[in-house]
């Protein structure tokens, strides 16, 4: 599971350096600012969270446990063993003074005596005790000593001598002007003053503990009344490092350094520079638990191996060259606090200290600006882990995501201290990490939140403009069919009766005119009607993906297709996509070949957008809508005078594409007639216009489309090979929905969001799909593949009465063999795929002047099962005209006449409610019932406005029936109605 959250990550954050400006910003401001937060926080209550972090830095040195020791560091521990053999504490002088006398003697190289000598005790025993010390440059006493920040003149008084004064030849000879920020001596115990007189060494034993009481620190050096005093620990190391008091250099908030120490015999001399922070202080680097680190040898025991020769030769092989720490470590005395151990000997504190110094092994802290960056670094990370492109959608890798940064700071935090001696705040950092993480989360769901509000809001508007586009257009192509029927009609006219009459030719010419004009107003309506699905396509696209997302290459794949309309987890398609991909940067032509709703056209623009050409037109041609007899001038256009009529030039399709793409749709269906002509465009790419001598160079890419078995066809001769070869550069085939049924629930959500915005409905008032109703989607064979999808969801959304689409909204029809609809023109395999509800056949629609074939009466059950299968093959084509008359073989305006009549009865049967009426013809299908609605208001307001002439029905019939009348048989019965009704006031429109 980690690997894969991990690999996924990674990838999402390679791919996200496409984040917005106004991101990277937002994100630095919420890191800068939880920063400044907790920086603030942590002045207020700077003992608790200094508190806080000492405790972190108390667990690392448990979580490292023990460190090896420097093997010349011994204890020589005065223990219960000792005390039980020499007697209750405080002992006889002489024994210390003998076992100084025995170190010597074994040529140890420095000796740490740990026992406060403050007040004369005995005279013999303070004798051998000053005379064991007399002369041993290499014998250190402790000095207790009261630190405090503020300096004090008056530190004490020794047989009439200051402190200050009796102690200063002990001093550093450092610069007094670095001495402002190190701790001040207050008051101090110093050894008795015969000790003192003779003694060489000496240092402080003050450690000035932490607020909790705990010694992490020692100041190695502090102000003694102007003067610069050493350690104990620090002046042991000095004398085993054979370095002077001149060569020890101090410079606070840095470091100090040790000149010309000898680190070991032979290898020459060499500096260490000692880190310490501005009050002079040094972390000791403590090595482990009491028990388990160092080298111990009892008192006892060497006061007992010294007492013959053999005994002294074997503690001069075993102590020469060491440093000896003396202490008392038996049980109740001299006990303090460490992060190792709560009960630690102060013997113990000043080996830790000198193996800290003699080994190296420094521990380093970060400064302000150090932490300040750590802090300020790592509130950006987790800000940037929720803004940097992640959703809220994405909560569970984001939340992952900022568990394993802060699981990884802790981790290389402890490597840092246990690897590397650098010790980094642990609480500030996590504190402000969760903050800022915290923060952004919290912004970037309000901000999905409103975006989601905004998008809600902007996908209700696309789907009342595209309404209202598809309405105008609806409408422009009514105006277009009848003034194409119009114009067809005065060329006839022209030609059979004055075909040189100035007075036709002009009407002629207007019509032609008007013709252009309205086909210009249309081609806009239908670009910003693609425009409009196109926003909507990718304002739904981002959800869904997220929804069900793939991992590696292919979920960028997957989101460029949702990019560009194409939802599919389908591995079969993204393989296709990829290929498109590459393809889409050449200038060869490319096939696309798939069932009817496979989604060819949305390929087919994926190319076009992928490729050099997304800056200029993409032109699509519903080839079989184009006529034989004026395929050249809509393919390649007409210069003025071409012919009758034709006083404007005009543009052809390829010149139109000029620089872009051109989309040829159901190439299977084209004449020969045409298959010749657009044959010589792709040999050449050179187009010669209607009526001019001279060819024009175009630079198109041609993609084609088609649903039929083009080899086939070739051998049937219905189709050019020539042609085939010249399209099928590039072969892209589209599977059918069925073959990826892992599309089918995330389409089903896409189609869902897609309705629900298009009818005002809120996320609300439906909220999705159940599971059984996906189930059930899924084991349908889609013959329609996803269009049918698409219409089943449509009409779900509609039909639907809760909130969740179930299983008992899906309304599915089987199509079972042999009850495809039967044609009596011949109809092709073409025609019967695309039908698929229809299971009686439909007699022709044949023009005339009697009743086409249907009686003037009222409607027979016959004409209504007609009617019925009319509108179902329509339904299944969107109610396209132009589709439907090339399935049923008639023209576009036989079929245009027909559905006008259908929707004049459907509008008598519910007087007159274009709502009751739309929704009955479109069979309950709301992606089809607002389609319908738009052509019926388009057809009863052109009835309106003729009756609306007139003061009697008689009159108003007698005009209908010359306006309409192309309608035959019981349409004409129906608009007869509909004028009556209008003059009696019972309608209800």
């Amino acid at each position: 599971m980690i690997p894969l959250v991990l690999r996924g990550l990674l990838k999402r954050k390679v791919s996200d350096m496409r984040v917005k400006k106004s991101q990277v910003i937002v994100t630095l401001c919420i890191g800068l600012g939880c920063s400044i937060f907790i920086v603030i926080i942590s002045l207020i209550f700077s003992d608790l969270i200094t508190s806080w972090e000492y405790k972190t830095l108390d667990y690392r040195f448990k979580l490292r446990g023990d460190i090896p020791t420097h093997p010349d560091i011994v204890l020589i521990d005065i223990d219960d063993e000792s005390m039980k053999a020499i007697g209750r504490w405080p002992w006889d002088r002489s024994y210390h003074g003998r076992m100084i006398d025995i170190l010597t003697k074994s040529g140890v190289a420095a000796i740490g005596y740990d026992v406060l000598f403050d007040q004369p005790a005995g005279i013999d025993g303070d004798r051998s005790l000053i005379n064991a010390t007399i002369n041993l440059k290499n014998l250190y006493y402790p000095l207790g000593l009261a630190l405090r920040d503020v300096s004090d003149d008056h530190i004490g008084i020794v047989d009439g001598k200051s402190l200050a004064e009796e102690l200063r030849r002990f001093s550093l000879p450092l610069k007094t002007s670095i001495m402002s920020h190190i701790l001040n001596v207050e008051r101090g115990v110093v050894p008795f003053k015969g000790l003192l007189d003779v003694s060489e060494g000496a240092g402080h034993i003050s450690s000035n503990r932490d607020m909790d009481g705990t010694i992490r620190r020692v100041p190695l050096v502090v102000n003694l009344n102007g003067s610069p005093f050493p350690a104990f620990g620090l002046g042991v190391a000095s004398a085993y490092l054979q370095v002077p008091p001149d060569n020890i250099l101090l410079e606070p908030g840095l470091h100090l350094l040790l000149k010309g120490a000898i680190i070991d015999e032979g290898t020459g001399k060499d500096e260490i520079r000692i880190p310490i922070d501005d009050r002079g202080m040094m972390v000791i680097n403590y090595a482990g638990r009491w028990n388990e680190t160092f080298i111990h040898y009892s008192f006892i025991d060497i006061l007992k191996g010294a007492e013959d020769e053999k005994g002294i030769g074997d503690l001069k092989e075993s102590l020469k060259g060491k440093i000896c720490i003396v202490s008392n470590t038996a049980t109740g005395y001299d006990l303090k606090p460490t992060p190792v151990e709560e009960s630690y000997p102060g013997g113990g504190i000043h080996a830790n200290i000198i193996n800290t110094i003699v080994t190296q092994k420094f521990l380093r802290e970060s400064g302000s600006v150090g932490k300040i960056l750590i802090l300020l670094i790592l509130t950006i990370g987790a800000s940037w882990l929720t803004l940097g492109g992640v959703s809220w959608s994405d909560w569970k890798i984001s939340t992952f995501s900022f568990f394993l940064l802060i699981s990884t700071y802790w981790v290389l935090s402890y490597v840092a201290f246990s690897r590397f001696g650098f010790i980094t705040e642990m609480f500030l950092p996590s504190a402000g990490m969760i903050l800022s993480y915290s923060t952004a989360t919290l912004y970037a769901r309000t901000v999905e939140q409103r975006q989601s509000a905004r998008l809600t809001t902007e996908m209700e508007q696309l789907g009342r403009e595209l309404r209202l586009k598809s309405a105008e257009f609806t409408s422009k192509e009514d105006e277009l069919l009848n003034l194409r029927e119009e114009f067809a009609k005065n060329m006839s006219d022209s030609n059979r009766v004055m075909l040189h009459d100035e007075e036709s030719i002009q009407k002629i010419a207007i019509l032609e005119a008007r013709v252009e004009s309205v086909l210009k107003e249309k081609d806009i309506l239908l670009h910003s009607r693609q425009q409009l699905e196109k926003r909507l396509s990718r304002i739904l696209s981002g959800p869904v993906h997220s929804e069900y997302q793939l991992e590696g290459k292919w979920e960028d794949l997957q989101k460029e297709c949702a990019g560009y309309g194409l939802i599919t987890r389908s591995m079969k398609l993204l393989k296709i996509f990829e290929q498109v991909k590459r393809a889409a940067q050449s200038k060869s032509p490319v096939l696309i070949l798939g069932e009817s709703g496979t989604g060819k056209e949305l390929f087919a623009r994926a190319i076009h957008e992928l490729s050099s050409r997304s800056k200029r037109p993409f032109v699509i041609v519903d080839t079989p809508a184009i006529s034989d007899t004026l395929f050249e001038s809509d393919l390649f256009g007409h210069v003025k005078g071409a012919f009758t009529g034709a006083i404007n030039e005009r543009r052809g399709y390829f010149e139109v594409a000029q620089g872009g793409t051109i989309f040829l749709d159901e190439i299977g269906d084209l004449s020969p007639r045409i298959q010749s002509g657009l044959l010589g465009v792709l040999q050449r790419y050179e187009i010669k216009k209607v009526g001019s001598s001279s060819t024009l160079k175009v630079d198109v890419r041609v993609i084609a489309a088609t649903n039929k078995n083009l080899s086939k066809e070739i051998e049937k001769g219905t189709f050019r090979e020539d042609l085939y070869y010249r399209l099928n550069v590039v072969s892209v085939e589209l599977p059918p929905l069925g073959e990826r049924t892992e599309d089918i629930e995330p389409l089903a959500h896409y189609f869902l969001r897609k309705y629900c915005a298009e009818n005002g409905i809120s996320d609300s008032a439906i909220r999705g799909i159940t599971q059984g109703a996906i189930n059930r989607l899924k084991t349908h064979s889609w013959k329609g593949n996803v269009r049918e999808l698409e219409n089943v969801i449509a009409r779900a959304v509609t039909m639907a009465k809760g909130k969740w689409i179930t299983d008992a909204d899906i309304e599915l029809k089987s199509v079972k063999s042999g009850t495809l609809p039967v044609f009596s023109k011949g109809a092709s395999d073409t025609v019967k795929n695309r039908v698929s509800s229809s299971t009686i056949p439909i007699p022709p629609v044949v023009e005339g002047n009697d009743s086409n074939g249907f009686d003037t009466d009222a409607g027979t059950p016959a004409d209504a099962t007609i009617d019925a299968d009319f509108l179902s093959i329509m339904g299944n084509n969107d109610f396209s005209i132009d589709k439907t008359a090339r399935i049923i073989r008639e023209s576009r305006g036989t079929v245009a006449h027909r559905l006008k009549g259908i929707c004049f009865e459907s509008l008598v049967r519910f007087s007159g409610d274009i709502q009751k009426a739309s929704l009955e013809l479109s069979r309950g299908r709301p992606e089809l019932s607002h389609k319908v609605r738009e052509r019926m208001e388009e057809y009863y307001s052109n009835l309106i406005n003729v009756i609306q002439q007139y003061e009697t029905a008689e009159d108003a019939m007698t005009e209908c029936k010359r306006r309409f009348k192309n309608l035959k048989g019981k349409y004409v019965i129906a608009v007869e109605e509909l004028v009556r009704r209008h003059f009696e006031k019972d309608h209800k429109i």
